[in-house]
């Protein structure tokens, strides 16, 4: 079935029943900020936060684009914001080099997105942020065994309102403070009774932080980024609600970012030799339709995603000054989903249940030119999913809840792929796998805020096609990845209700792990041959002193162990601390610090990313409808690495996260 019938036929479906301001922080490529940060605000949504396995975030904590502050809002979580791709990694899970399928997800106004956060668009408007760790949030959406991060946009104001912002900053790179500047406006209200609509729109450019020695200290490449959001939402009755949110984004940069870290090819931190002009340009569309309904004593939800993806770069071969033919690459990704729920009211009974169903329909095509000998690989790749969904849960005691589901995914995947080159050939192949995934829960209460529980799950990441370095049948296919994790936790008060803490302990078990192997000629391997453990511990705090200080504090420890070494991106002591300051109502100030051990970027544990301790400083400034912020991001100029690799001319890094000086200001109506 084709993708168009297939989108017609779901929004027939789904069919059938019946403004405010946020500008913030983009990553060290064209960071910005720009946000009205409320402490109290920010409090606030910690402590209405009681969810197991779930971290609540108000939008002013994951300011802007990047990632980049989940490390320090929540334990165990890695990030990788690099030109290769961006990725997130949750107690050692996340997903492997050019892999499609991503065990961390990333949903979007209720649509998974099939490549995970490397597909997500600038985030505007935004209402919540949830960090949702482990398979026990496995119960609805697109299958993500390691957790999701769910994003959730603002619904149009009852109100007119409108509001626009304007963000400067600038990062310390290799040729001297590189500048960027973000602008932002937005405007909603009601466009009838029922029924109201928002618009938001972004522009950002900037120089990038590194400076190309082969382009005469001249800039190679300049980033601009163009975003924008609609939002409408429509209340047939007082049973019925219906949204729909659509997300545009164009991201035009460079690739020249890596550089020698040894060797006679060795450069500066951020300075970069490339003889090649890269090129990446990427095109990202998210639109979601949503309907909930109440149909007395049962709650009907049904979402309804269609998303897109295109990315086209050109990358030198050899990340240095030789004369090397460049790397080629243009992805096209298209997928189309559903999912319902049907859930029942508890009221005052004694279980409830709820029981979901997941389709999707996805298309990838991938046309990649690399290396000397310019072998030509185009691939097109199918994959249908689909997925049922129950949990019953039971309420013997008002303090004790028994929880026990099931999801049953069933995927069928189709990979072709055609070499031109020195040798033509090509091959096809189909893959189906069905998993079944029991789950169980347990957790008991006292007080008002105090719990234990404990709960046990079994996860399953997908195979695939390895479409960008394959070289026969063999090495074009690799099988799925399966898991089974427990955790056990406790929730509290401290000092008679005034500090809210939360501790941790988990397991998880990696049977048939997905593992890359780099072979020479721009080759590699992906096999399932891994079996991996992690365990660990994560303490949250947060700590209101008084009523103008409030202080928060994370702590995390994980204990990987993978064929004799350590699993990548997963730094054994992790720890972060915030202190908030409202000196009065318009002005506050912030000082925040995270430390990581070292980890390592490969799994043979050659390649380290030593420890750092990251400071950051913030002070925002809040009088009526203005409202301004001044920050400095990485105060000591600590060095970090977002990807590192070995290659046969030497170890080749990406410094991120550079030294950076921001102000903003916005103004609301």
């Amino acid at each position: 079935m084709k993708v168009r019938r297939l989108c017609a036929w779901l929004v027939v479906i789904i069919q059938f029943p019946g403004a405010g301001v946020a500008l913030a922080q983009e990553d060290d490529r064209g960071a910005l900020e720009q946000v009205e940060v409320s402490a109290r605000a920010e409090t606030e949504a910690v402590q209405a936060q009681r969810t197991r396995g779930v971290v609540a975030l108000h939008p002013a904590q994951l300011a802007g684009g990047s990632l980049g502050a989940l490390e320090a809002r929540a334990a165990n979580v890695a990030v990788e914001e690099s030109s290769v791709k961006t990725r997130l990694v949750i107690r050692g899970m996340s997903s492997i080099d050019t892999g499609l399928r991503d065990p961390v997800g990333y949903v979007l106004d209720g649509v998974s997105l099939p490549l995970g956060v490397t597909q997500a668009p600038y985030r505007l408007n935004v209402e919540t942020i949830q960090v949702e760790k482990g398979a026990a949030q496995n119960q609805r959406s697109g299958n993500a065994p390691a957790g999701s991060i769910r994003i959730e946009s603002r619904l149009p104001s009852d109100a007119l309102a409108a509001g626009t912002g304007y963000s400067h900053l600038w990062r310390e790179g290799a040729a001297g403070r590189e500048p960027s500047r973000a602008l932002q406006v937005s405007a909603g209200g009601p466009v009838s009774e029922p029924m109201a609509l928002a618009v938001a729109l972004r522009h950002e450019d900037g120089n990038p932080p590194f400076d190309n020695l082969m382009a005469a200290r001249k800039p190679q490449w300049r980033a601009e980024r163009d975003t924008a959001h609609v939002a409408w939402s429509y209340r047939t009755d007082s049973q019925t609600d219906i949204r729909v949110d659509s997300h545009w984004e164009q991201w035009e940069r460079g690739r020249a970012t890596m550089r020698y870290l040894e060797g006679p090819l060795a450069t500066e931190r951020f300075s970069v030799n490339y003889n090649t002009k890269t090129r990446d340009e990427q095109k990202k569309t998210v639109h979601s339709l949503r309907l909930e309904r109440d149909m007395g004593g049962l709650q009907l939800a049904s979402t309804t995603g269609v998303t897109g993806y295109r990315q086209d770069f050109v990358m030198d071969l050899d990340a240095g000054p030789m004369n090397t033919p460049p790397t080629l690459s243009s992805l096209e990704d298209r997928m189309v989903s559903q999912e319902f729920q049907l859930m029942s009211d508890r009221e005052d009974s004694t279980w409830a249940w709820s029981l979901g169903a997941y389709l999707s329909r996805e298309d990838t095509d991938v046309d990649m030119t690399i290396g000397l000998q310019r072998l030509r690989r185009q691939t097109s790749l199918e994959n249908e999913n689909a997925a049922a969904l129950a949990r019953v849960d039971f309420f013997p005691l008002d303090s004790l809840e028994l929880g026990v589901g099931v999801r049953i995914e069933r995927n069928r995947q189709s990979g072709r792929q055609l070499l031109t080159g020195p040798v033509d050939s090509g091959y096809s192949m189909n893959e189906m796998h069905t998993a079944t995934l029991p789950g169980l829960s347990a957790a008991y209460s006292w007080g008002e805020n105090e719990s234990v529980y404990a709960s046990y799950y079994r996860g399953y990441l997908p195979g695939g096609f390895n479409y960008a370095a394959a070289s026969s049948p063999e090495t074009f296919s690799y099988g799925p990845e399966k898991n089974r994790s427990a955790e056990a936790g406790y929730r509290g008060t401290l000092l008679g209700g005034r500090m809210d803490h939360a501790i941790t302990l988990f397991y998880t078990r990696f049977q048939n792990k997905q593992l890359v192997d780099f072979l020479p000629g721009a080759l590699q391997t992906i096999s399932n041959t891994g079996v991996a453990d992690i365990r660990g511990l994560e303490y949250r705090l947060n700590a209101p002193l008084n009523d103008r200080l409030t202080l928060q504090a994370n702590l995390g420890y994980q204990h990987s162990e993978l064929d004799g070494g350590r699993m990548t991106y997963t730094p054994e002591h992790t720890s972060s601390l915030l202190l908030d300051y409202r000196y009065s109502a318009a002005w506050a100030a912030e000082i925040s610090a995270h430390h990581s051990s070292g980890f390592y970027f490969d799994r043979q544990n050659t390649l380290e990313q030593p420890e750092y301790t990251a400071v950051n400083l913030r002070l925002r400034y809040t009088l009526g409808d203005i409202h301004g912020a001044v920050s400095i991001g990485n105060l000591f100029d600590e060095v970090i690495y977002s990807r590192a690799l070995r290659t046969a001319a030497g170890v080749l890094v990406e410094d991120s996260r550079p030294r950076t000086l921001a102000f903003t200001i916005g103004y609301r109506i």
